[in-house]
Parts: C-alpha cells; sequence; structure tokens
C-alpha cells in the first residue's frame, strides 16, 4: 500500500505549487486548513520539503489568507507548524521576518483561560502555544532575531504564557523556559 514516504521527493514540488496555486485562489477557511495542514505534515514528516517550501515563498501566502485571521486553533496549530518547521533553516529568517511571523507566534503566545472547557480545544491550545515557543527558541538562535523578538515583548508575553494555571502538562512550561534561556542567551 502506500503507506511510507518513498517517492516523496519526486512529487514535494508538485504538492506545494499545487497547493500554493489552491490557496491563492480560494478565501475558504476548511481549504486554507486543509492546505497548511498538508504542508505542516509535509515538512515534518519529509525534512527535505521544509526547504522546497522556503523557496516556493508558500508561508507568506499563508499568512497574508483572510483565515490567517481566524480564531480557530487548528488553524493556528497548523501554521505555527509550517512555521516552526521553516525555523530550522537559517535561511528562512529573512523571509519569516517580512511576512511577520514572528509577530503572528507573538500573538498566539497571548492567550486566555478558554471559556471552552473542551479537553480536545484545550489540548490543542496547549500543543500549538508550545510550538510557538519551540520556533522562537529556533529563530532566536540568531541574535538578530533575539534582538527582534525583545524588541517585541516577546520575553514579557513568554512570562505572561507561563502565569496561566490552565496547562495540563509541562510541555508548555518547558518549551517557554526553553524559548527564554535562547532570547536571553542571544539577545
Amino acid at each position: 500500500g502506500n503507506t511510507g514516504l518513498e517517492g516523496i521527493e519526486d512529487h514535494a514540488g508538485n504538492i506545494l505549487y499545487s497547493i500554493k496555486g489552491l490557496l491563492c485562489k480560494s478565501s475558504s477557511h476548511e481549504t486554507f486548513l486543509l492546505c497548511s495542514a498538508t504542508i505542516a505534515h509535509l515538512s515534518t514528516l519529509h525534512p527535505p520539503s521544509t526547504y522546497l517550501a522556503f523557496s516556493s515563498c508558500i508561508l507568506p501566502c499563508f499568512l497574508a489568507h483572510p483565515a490567517c485571521s481566524s480564531s480557530s486553533i487548528y488553524i493556528h496549530d497548523q501554521l505555527v507548524t509550517i512555521i516552526a518547521n521553516m525555523a530550522k533553516l537559517p535561511v528562512a529568517s529573512a523571509q519569516i521576518v517580512k511576512c511577520k511571523a514572528i509577530h503572528f507566534l507573538l500573538d498566539i503566545l497571548d492567550v486566555r483561560d478558554p471559556t471552552e472547557k473542551s479537553d480536545e480545544l484545550k489540548a490543542a491550545l496547549e500543543r500549538t502555544v508550545s510550538k510557538a515557543a519551540i520556533a522562537l527558541a529556533r529563530l532566536c538562535l540568531d541574535c538578530s532575531m533575539a534582538a527582534c523578538v525583545i524588541k517585541l515583548g516577546g520575553l514579557d508575553r513568554l512570562a505572561g504564557v507561563t502565569r496561566l494555571a490552565m496547562w495540563n502538562s509541562q510541555t508548555v512550561s518547558v518549551a517557554v523556559r526553553a524559548a527564554v534561556r535562547t532570547i536571553s542567551s542571544y539577545g
């Protein structure tokens, strides 16, 4: 069956091209979620495709799309995954700054105790906030990025995340502490 990643490198470019075309033609939130989930999973399961995502300039398309401002934690989760994966590439830093992905990550950290107490939503929020902190830590291995995050109030926002009593696990606090250490060391 079709259970492995064999041959994905032969098709990753076409997949990215098709997803970018679909993304640019549709204003649907559902289509946006499917496109972002596809790129998030592709860049996670097949790391070489992350460079293809960077070189295709798909991240600015995602962050300029109307669905990006949605309140959906599921949309945010996919976007944060894409940014976190791209943050592994030092060459992607300029693109990440230019399309305001740092602002997006910092906005993810401005969480409040959810009025909806669904375990599924709380888990998605926890996962997304953790990934945002991890993405910031990766980006801040570069001194200029760390300085940018400090200038934008990133340390205060990270501190605010740790003050919330809503987290069910240590995942968020571990990710936030790692981000604070990295930012403090390089900033």
